[in-house]
């Protein structure tokens, strides 16, 4: 095919098979002849028009292909298919190696535990006592003991006095002092408080700011520590201006809310001296690992001890103000003795001879419960103790021997529980509504089930983190390994 085009008004074939330097030539000729004039084209001329188009020729052509051999390579690259990459699946990456210090939020914890029971301290009983149809008419007295009043009961009547009116003058001294270290412990701890609050969230790195807060923390310690040694001076002693036998514990008078509160925030304030002045690292390597299976098995341990001791201490107890009687009720028996005499004799009566068949049943699943919890908290300790030694494959033993006996722990609780608060047969036996005070067995058997609770979770966050951080730092020893070591 060839097309035509208008070349000052003559017809010219513009493009056909022959190269474009022949129709450069043959347009110029015909230019000329149509103008009524001859023009002679000289061979060199015709050479130059042909070199001149058949390299405008060239290039077009090559201009012309690069697009398609470009396309072409493009078009070739798109076929050819990737192949997918090989990934393998590794687990996160762990925390930022070094340890974190987390003694401020410690302090901060403790201070702010330590605010609200000297608080609680200050308006609640520090010493109680309850007695059981002691009323002229068999009405139950209660009296209590608080830093500002004396209250006492006597039925349903009840009358108050304020502690500057108390006839004892050594104990009225001693409680005007322990008024003013109540109040003054209560404020340097709440401003111990604000202290660790601005050194762990605006002035971490300010030594001043640690300096003071370290001497609020033993200001604090030194105001704990007299307040709670008047206490219990006026609680245990018998001044010879107020007769013998005036003391506060010689008239079966227990320890309250106040004063345990007290004590508490004693021992939480040394406990947060000793954090302060130093760095709590938390480790955010393998060894966080490690430190948790230890702690397992040391709260482990601890649960062992406290459940064996509280199978073999009284659970509750009454004294008997008027008779002088002491009755303590155990897992297997009420033993009854003399109010303070020591090594006197006593008697006891077993749960089964108490004339109550229900009652009894319910102590021998105590009993039962109580046993189980000693021999489960044991072999916890056990299998911690090989964990620690990195015995290979005990992690879920641990954990499930450290829910189960958690479960019979909490069993064994809520057994007591119902023992105490109940009224078995048609109310001969109600420890509860009887005034009997709960003793340090049942206090015991509770702490030992939040212990091993608390070590149990600790080690199911710990085996977490084992097997989405540091997947490779488990357990890798056989027993025989052990043995080998522990003998060498």
């Amino acid at each position: 095919m060839c097309s035509i085009c208008n070349v000052g008004h003559i017809p010219v074939f513009c493009s056909c098979l022959l190269p474009p330097p022949f129709f450069v030539v043959v347009a110029s000729y015909w230019v000329g002849k149509g103008k009524g004039k001859v023009r002679v084209v000289r061979f060199p001329s015709l050479l130059f028009f042909f070199a001149v188009g058949w390299r405008n020729h060239s290039m077009g052509r090559a201009n012309h292909a690069l697009p398609d051999s470009r396309n072409g390579i493009a078009e070739n690259s798109k076929s050819v298919t990737s192949q997918p990459e090989q990934t393998t699946v590794s687990p996160p990456p762990p925390p930022p190696a070094g340890d974190l210090d987390i003694s401020p939020e410690i302090v901060t914890l403790a201070f702010a535990l330590n605010s609200v029971f000297l608080a609680v301290s200050l308006g609640t009983p520090w010493f109680l006592t309850e007695q059981y149809a002691a009323g002229p008419n068999g009405e139950n007295v209660k009296e209590t003991f608080q830093l500002w009043k004396t209250t006492r009961w006597v039925g349903s009547v009840r009358t108050s006095m304020r502690s500057n009116a108390i006839a004892c003058t050594p104990v009225r001294q001693r409680l005007l002092v322990l008024q003013i270290l109540a109040v003054l412990a209560f404020f340097i701890s709440f401003s111990t408080f604000l202290c660790a609050v601005v050194r762990r969230y605006f002035l971490q790195g300010n030594s001043g700011v640690r300096l003071a807060l370290i001497y609020c923390v033993a200001i604090c310690f030194i105001i704990l520590t007299v307040e709670s040694a008047i206490g219990i001076n006026v609680y245990t002693f018998s001044f010879d201006a107020c007769g013998e036998g005036s003391s506060y514990h010689s008239r079966t008078f227990e320890v309250s809310v106040g004063f345990a509160f007290t004590i508490a925030a004693w021992a939480i304030t040394t406990f947060a001296g000793v954090v302060v002045y130093n760095k709590v690292p938390f480790p955010r390597d393998e060894r966080i690992v490690d430190y948790g299976i230890q702690a397992f098995d040391m709260l482990a341990f601890i649960a062992f001890l406290f459940s064996t001791v509280a199978c073999a201490i009284p659970l509750w107890f009454y004294k008997d103000s008027a008779r002088r009687i002491l009755t303590e009720v155990f897992l297997w028996k009420e033993r009854y003795s003399i109010l303070w005499v020591t090594n006197a004799s006593s008697n006891s009566t077993a749960v089964r001879n108490l004339g109550c068949s229900s009652l009894f049943h319910c102590f021998l699943a105590a009993e039962f419960f109580g046993i189980v919890s000693v021999l489960l908290n044991g072999a916890t300790f056990v299998i911690g103790f090989l964990l620690v030694k990195s015995l290979i494959g005990v992690t879920n033993y641990a954990l499930a021997l450290g829910y189960i006996s958690t479960m019979v722990a909490f069993l064994q609780w809520i057994l007591l529980t119902c023992i105490y608060y109940g009224d078995w047969c048609s109310g001969s036996v109600a420890y509860h509504r009887k005034k009997y005070v709960m003793a340090a067995g049942f206090a015991l058997s509770v702490t030992a089930g939040v212990l091993m609770a608390v070590g149990t979770v600790a080690l199911t966050l710990t085996e977490s983190i084992r097997r989405r951080y540091f997947p490779s730092a488990g357990p890798c020893k056989k027993l025989r390994d052990i043995f080998l070591e522990m003998y060498q």
